[in-house]
C-alpha cells in the first residue's frame, strides 16, 4: 500500500466509504465528516453499483476534498477499502460504512487516543441506533469461537466483554492508524462480505497492536441498506465464517463440522423469524 506523505500533519484523517448503490445514504456519511476539522479528504469507492450512484455523488459532492473512484467490478467491502486506502497519503484513516453519519465533534477524540498511546492501532466510537440514542448490538466483543457457532445461546455481547477495549469492533466505523493498516496488508481479499472486520481485528491483535472504543464518540448507523437477499447474506455469512476459522488456524475436522452444522442453524433462524412474523399479523 502507499506510504504516508512526509511533511503531513501527523494526525491528519482521510476518510474512505465504499458504496454500493446507496448513493443517498453514501452522500449523507459524507457530508457529516466533511466538517470535522481533522479531516484532509474523503475517498468514496464506487463498487460497480451499476446505477447513477457515481454521477449522482460527483454532481452533490464538487467539494476539492472529495476523490470518487470508480471500481470496474464489485470487489466487497474489505477490498473496496483497501483500494481506497490505497489512494490515501495520511497517517490516519477512517472507514466508514455507506450507511454511517458520524456525530459531530467525534473524530477529534479518536485522534487524541491514537496520539497518546504509540501502541494503539485502531479506534472505534459507539455506534448508535437510528433514533441516535440506542446502542446498537454486537458491534464488538470477544473474537468468535467454532463451539458458540454451533450452540448459540442468548448473550448480550455488552455483559461478556470488556467495552472499553473488546477484542473486536465493528467496521461501521473504524479509525486506523496507517502504519499498522499497512502492516497487516490491510482487510483479507478471500471476504467478500461480513466478518472481515473481525479479522482485520485478529490479525491487528496478533501483530501486537492494541484496539479500543472512544466512549465520547459516536456514529449513527441505518443498517442494511445495500439491496442483499436474505439467501445470499445467510450464504455470504456461512463462507466468511469458514474463512474466518480457517485463517484463524481451527482444525479441519472443525470446520468441516460447522460447514454442515451452521447453515441449518441459519435455516432455523429463518423459519423461526418467518412464524414470528405470521404470528404477529394474526
Amino acid at each position: 500500500m502507499q506510504g504516508v506523505t512526509q511533511g503531513l500533519d501527523p494526525w491528519a484523517v482521510s476518510v474512505v466509504i465504499v458504496n454500493y448503490r446507496t448513493a443517498g445514504l453514501t452522500l449523507a456519511a459524507a457530508l457529516s465528516v466533511l466538517g470535522e476539522d481533522e479531516v484532509r479528504e474523503v475517498v468514496i469507492v464506487d463498487n460497480a453499483s451499476g446505477d447513477s450512484s457515481h454521477v449522482q455523488l460527483a454532481n452533490a459532492l464538487s467539494n476539492e476534498r472529495v476523490r470518487i473512484l470508480a471500481s470496474p467490478t464489485n470487489v466487497g467491502f474489505g477490498q473496496g477499502m483497501n483500494l481506497g486506502v490505497s489512494t490515501t497519503s495520511t497517517p490516519i484513516v477512517l472507514l466508514l460504512n455507506s450507511d454511517a453519519e458520524i456525530v459531530g465533534g467525534s473524530i477529534g477524540p479518536m485522534v487524541a487516543e491514537l496520539e497518546a498511546d504509540p501502541r494503539l492501532a485502531l479506534v472505534a466510537p459507539r455506534i448508535l441506533e437510528s433514533d441516535r440514542v440506542t446502542l446498537q448490538r454486537d458491534t464488538f466483543g470477544d473474537f468468535p469461537k467454532i463451539t458458540t457457532l454451533l450452540f448459540p445461546k442468548s448473550r448480550r455481547v455488552e455483559l461478556t466483554t470488556d467495552a472499553s477495549s473488546p477484542e473486536w469492533v465493528s467496521g461501521v466505523a473504524m479509525l486506523l492508524r496507517r502504519e499498522a493498516f499497512d502492516r497487516i496488508g490491510g482487510f483479507d481479499s478471500s471476504f467478500m462480505m461480513y466478518v472481515e472486520d473481525i479479522d482485520l481485528c485478529r490479525r491487528i491483535r496478533e501483530d501486537g497492536w492494541g484496539i479500543k472504543r472512544c466512549l465520547s464518540a459516536s456514529v449513527v448507523h441505518t443498517g442494511g441498506a445495500s439491496e442483499i437477499s436474505i439467501a445470499n447474506r445467510d450464504r455470504w455469512l456461512h463462507e466468511s465464517m469458514i474463512t474466518y476459522f480457517r485463517r484463524a488456524g481451527e482444525a479441519d475436522w472443525k470446520l468441516a463440522l460447522l460447514d454442515r452444522i451452521h447453515p441449518l442453524g441459519q435455516r432455523i433462524r429463518r423459519w423461526k423469524d418467518r412464524l414470528k412474523l405470521v404470528l404477529e399479523r394474526l
